[in-house]
């Protein structure tokens, strides 16, 4: 049965396939197997994180830019970043709807060509009007994709590979900054905001996003599962097409990629109804009762709600952090400069080669995430990663040297990790964009505050310990509550092991 693409589905939490349903799909992505497919997709979806990571940088430091050269007040200034983190929140909440109403492709490429067009425009504005109203658009134009990208990654992976792909991506959010901090050393080492010219810096910005666009839009293909859910099955672009094309990238049989239509019934589509003559507030009321209903309730249920409660604080903890450390290393190191000696740190750098570094610390944190996943299950992981963020973020406050920094960075990276590899794998296909994208929304709020919190304490105090001995402290708190959620998860298991044991032992009796 085929629908059209233009239409949002309306299967999901209220009628379509369930996830017995794609286990059809499941099967024959893994007899495809692992292969160049991957790396495409790794590239182009994990894109979205490199082209996050480069506006972080680039673009905070053009705003920066602008406040000094156009004698712009500490409240425009503030206001400047806060409106971006905002539409990255907004962008975000709507990125999970789109996910699982409309595909994971979409969000995707609105993302890279929104993001584009943004940077482009406010390296022609010419008032600060302009730049406030696109910084909106900017962000919501990021958030949009954030979802989509890491559940369509999940989605398109053999099961036994999901963990290692989802974490790979987290490359690209290494790429992205590599990319920034190449810009710096260039253009300013010492990243000083009088030497640079900051339309330059957005209209380089936007180039990975251009380039992302366009390799996307020929190369990346939709999630089978979800073609499935929704009852896209055969015809053109639809999940048997898709597996098929997947299976040539990975230079496999067709055969591999062949489902079994009988084990996939078609999808009964409940509308939504509505009365004649409601008006626009009782519309309203219904529209948002019933999107409770289909995508948020499950999350709050008996089985997800400690889950949903836990991760929304564990992302809340990690976008603080490594955001926050985004946002401020420039000015981190700049700081730390400042403050200690070439004595006391044992190295001569400019602090656009201390970002660099610092870029390049994350990949020993993706690595470290990567071997965790293959030892231990997700919970163990995340009380291992928060609680070596904790005790590195403690040492950096205390020490205040680089080192430090590119080692509490290592670790809030695989902690940041942990956290999504957990979400994607806690929520089943039918919810799943929308229990992550809520999740990850709440942890927005996290990255909304930290660089506004940044700048309000440096300018107080003329310190950064102080935001990060916030930092350590949301770091300890999500710490203690993974921890009960590993306690809680490992007792949920055993009592449904004694209960399948007390089930087939009655079935003998």
């Amino acid at each position: 049965m085929e629908k059209e693409a233009a239409k949002p589905a309306e299967t999901v939490g209220g009628g379509g396939h369930d996830a017995a349903d794609v286990e059809e799909v499941s099967q024959a992505v893994d007899r495809i197997g692992l292969g160049l497919y991957h790396v495409v997709i790794l590239i182009l979806a994990g894109g979205v994180y490199a082209v996050e990571a480069a506006i972080m940088l680039l673009a905070g430091f053009a705003v920066k830019t602008i406040y000094w050269k156009w004698d712009l007040s500490p409240f425009m200034y503030v206001a400047l970043a806060f409106i971006l983190v905002v539409g990255i929140y907004v962008g975000t909440i709507c990125g999970g709807f789109l996910s699982d109403n409309y595909g994971r492709r979409l969000p995707i490429l609105t993302t890279y060509a929104g993001v584009a067009v943004s940077l482009c425009l406010m390296g022609l504005a010419l008032n600060y009007a302009m730049i406030l109203s696109l910084a909106f658009l900017l962000g919501l134009a990021m958030g949009l994709g954030h979802a989509a990208c890491n559940t369509v990654v999940c989605e398109s992976t053999p099961r036994k590979w999901q963990d290692f792909l989802i974490c790979a991506t987290f490359l690209l959010f290494a790429i992205g900054q590599i990319y920034a901090a190449c810009i710096f050393i260039v253009l300013s080492p010492e990243l000083e905001h009088r030497d640079v010219n900051w339309r330059q810096l957005l209209f380089m910005a936007a180039v990975p996003s251009a380039v992302f666009f366009v390799l996307a839009f020929l190369l990346l293909y939709e999630s089978p599962q979800w073609l499935v859910l929704v009852g896209r099955v055969t015809g053109k672009g639809e999940a048997q097409d898709v597996l098929y094309s997947m299976a040539r990238f990975n230079a496999q049989p067709k055969e591999v990629a062949t489902l079994d239509l009988r084990n996939i019934p078609e999808p009964v589509v409940r509308e939504q109804p509505v009365a004649d003559n409601v008006g626009y507030f009782e519309g309203l009321v219904d529209s948002i009762t019933h999107t409770w209903h289909t995508l948020l309730r499950p999350l709050f249920s008996r089985r997800y709600a400690r889950i949903t409660i836990t991760m929304c604080f564990a992302n809340l903890a990690a976008y603080f952090f490594y955001y926050g450390m985004i946002y401020g290393m420039p000015d981190s190191f700049k700081a730390m400069e400042k403050e200690l000696d070439d004595d006391e740190t044992g190295m001569e750098l400019t602090p656009a080669s201390a970002v660099l570094i610092a870029a390049l610390a994350e990949i020993p944190g993706v690595m470290f995430a990567m071997t965790l996943g293959f030892s231990m299950g997700g919970p163990s992981i995340l009380c291992i990663t928060f609680g070596l963020t904790t005790v590195s973020a403690a040492t950096l406050i205390v020490t205040l040297h680089p080192v430090m920094t590119w080692v509490a960075k290592m670790f809030i990276t695989s902690a940041f990790i942990a956290t999504y590899v957990f979400m994607l794998s806690a929520y089943p296909t039918q919810f799943r964009g929308t229990g992550f994208a809520f999740c990850v929304s709440v942890g927005r709020v996290g990255g909304l505050a930290s660089p506004v919190l940044f700048e309000i304490l440096m300018d107080k105090t003329g310190s950064i310990q102080a935001w990060f001995v916030i930092a350590a402290l949301l770091c300890l708190l999500a710490t203690i509550m993974v921890v009960l959620l590993r306690i809680s998860v490992g007792q949920d298991a055993e009592d449904e092991k004694q209960q399948a044991l007390e089930r087939s032992t009655s079935g003998r009796a």
